[in-house]
């Protein structure tokens, strides 16, 4: 299977390096406890597979007593433990129930814990719930088909979630306005990488590649090829990412889609057609395995002392277990933004300015900059805080000739795109581009000007005020700004902002020996 599956991070884009290295602080500040502690078991019992003892595992479950309990708790029942065998510590839980099953008992317990916590917004507890559902989805696929053990189908399936569930947490508002724009349906890939650069899928594989986890489960977090899927089943790790891939697609329509008592596991079937022998299921299969992980979820519940009233997915599943109809699906509740009283232009286009120059720090800090990227964020902070119509990025190359790269606005649909500036021209581009000198100019029109603009500067009828800012580094200028104003007093703003736009200028000396170094 490993021909046609690659576990590698893709490349990333400057909005995707925005996306993890939020994520990434977050985790390091401890900001999602229940996260963490799934992700340093995860971590600590991966890199010891093959030496983890009974105690190993008992010291990682045990630091917290709450957790230990419930494990506890749960592991005593007749579902984990036929023999009624009395149970009152980690390692005698491990010896009677078993290594892996006490292991995801540990994460079922952190999720369900996640789920009852009244500080947990709504949605955080929904995907703890997803996670946990998906999970035991792709272990009963599993048991069903006999392909993969059960355990490590469980652990599969409820990592896929990963990566929305630190959508949801480190990037809150941004997670509930795609949710609500979706109106609670399952959102598109292109929606998540439109706005974050990279799916949630795409973001548990970026976490969890440099976590050391075995391969067969890093090769989980893969989106799966129509064309392959036929073969994936003849392997065992190409049959582990088709049940942790149908755990969460079927966890998914359970919680997004309006479903009856009557037709849900017909619906919950389709969803499994087109996959391999082994797990296309049937009605009365997909009905079945509802009806089973509710009564799991249940007894989790009851044994371990959670609340689960408070997860829409796992009311929506009692219901269509017992044949009642289901609540509709959960819906986030998008706070209404009020509008902040307007701040003068000079104070608002400083905002934009500053803010902009953290994110262009952030992208020159990457190991490889993404220089397009880079000059689209460069100009619409420009658009923005300038009110500008228009705006056009000039970068010098190995000749000493200045050919455009970038730009936006209706000036940019007007020329010829394979314009040139020369340091040697005798107009308002010598003097930036020689010198290294501002130049604004609020009427091109103005007959002491017009033999110093060119013409496509000043088109008939729509002459607008424009800037020249020179962008330097110790080779002088590399770069250069063309901006057109909207009208004088967005020309008049360009002024007051002067030392604003120095420094945001000053954050971009770092880019001309990027530029420098892809030219031939």
């Amino acid at each position: 299977m490993s021909g046609n599956l690659n576990p590698e991070p893709t490349e990333r884009n400057a909005a995707a390096e925005a996306t993890l290295a939020r994520v990434r602080a977050g985790l390091q500040r401890g900001q999602a406890p229940v996260i963490g502690q799934i992700v340093q078991i995860i971590r600590e019992i991966s890199e010891k597979a093959d030496s983890m003892s009974v105690h190993d595992l008992a010291d990682v479950i045990s630091r917290d007593p709450s957790t230990m309990t419930r494990i506890l708790g749960i592991a005593g029942t007749l579902g984990y433990n036929p023999g009624g065998a009395e149970i009152t510590s980690i390692p005698q839980a491990i010896a009677v129930v078993g290594f892996e099953r006490i292991r995801n008992l540990a994460i079922s317990v952190m999720l369900l814990e996640n789920v009852e916590q009244s500080c947990g917004v709504e949605i955080n507890r929904e995907l703890a719930g997803l996670s946990l559902t998906g999970g035991l989805i792709a272990a009963g696929i599993c048991k069903l088909n006999g392909k993969v053990e059960p355990d490590l189908g469980f652990l599969c399936g409820a990592l896929r979630s990963y990566g929305r569930m630190l959508m949801a947490t480190f990037l809150s508002e941004e997670y509930s306005k795609i949710l609500a724009c979706g109106a609670g349906g399952t959102v598109p890939d292109h929606v998540f990488r439109k706005n974050f650069g990279l799916t949630p899928l795409e973001l548990g594989r970026e976490l969890f590649h440099n976590m050391q986890l075995p391969q067969m489960i890093l090769r989980t977090f893969q989106d799966i090829p129509e064309a392959t899927r036929d073969r994936l089943g003849e392997s065992p790790s190409g049959a582990l990412l088709l049940a942790a891939d149908l755990g969460l697609r079927i966890a998914d329509a359970l919680a997004t889609r309006d479903l009856t008592e009557e037709d849900f596991a017909r619906r919950m079937a389709d969803i499994t057609q087109g996959y391999p022998e082994g797990f296309e299921l049937t009605n009365q299969q997909t009905g079945d395995l509802v009806k089973e992980i509710s009564s799991q979820i249940s007894s989790f519940s009851q044994a371990g002392r959670f609340s689960k009233g408070n997860v829409v997915l796992f009311q929506r599943m009692d219901c269509l277990a017992e044949g009642r109809k289901p609540p509709p699906p959960f819906a986030p509740k998008v706070k209404r933004q009020v509008p902040p009283p307007e701040l003068p232009p000079a104070k608002r286009a400083s905002g934009i300015l500053g803010t902009a120059q953290v994110e262009i720090d952030r992208m020159l800090d990457a190991p490889q900059t993404e220089i397009h990227a880079l000059l689209s964020l460069v100009i619409q902070a420009l658009l923005d805080a300038l009110s500008l119509e228009s705006c056009l990025v000039f970068v010098r190359q190995s000749q000493g000739a200045f050919h455009l790269e970038h730009g936006a606005g209706p000036l940019l649909e007007s020329i010829d795109r394979a314009i040139m500036l020369r340091a040697d021209q005798r107009d308002v581009f010598g003097v930036p581009v020689s010198r290294g000198e501002d130049v604004l100019i609020q009427n091109p029109d103005d007959p002491r000007m017009r033999a110093f603009v060119p013409e496509w500067l000043r088109r008939p009828g729509h002459a607008l005020p424009f800037l020249l800012l020179p962008l330097k580094d110790s080779t002088g200028t590399y770069g250069l700004l063309c901006g057109i104003c909207r009208n004088a007093a967005a020309f008049a703003l360009v002024g007051q902002v002067n030392s604003e736009l120095r420094l945001f200028r000053a954050k971009l000396v770092r880019l001309g020996s990027r530029i420098r170094a892809r030219q031939p």
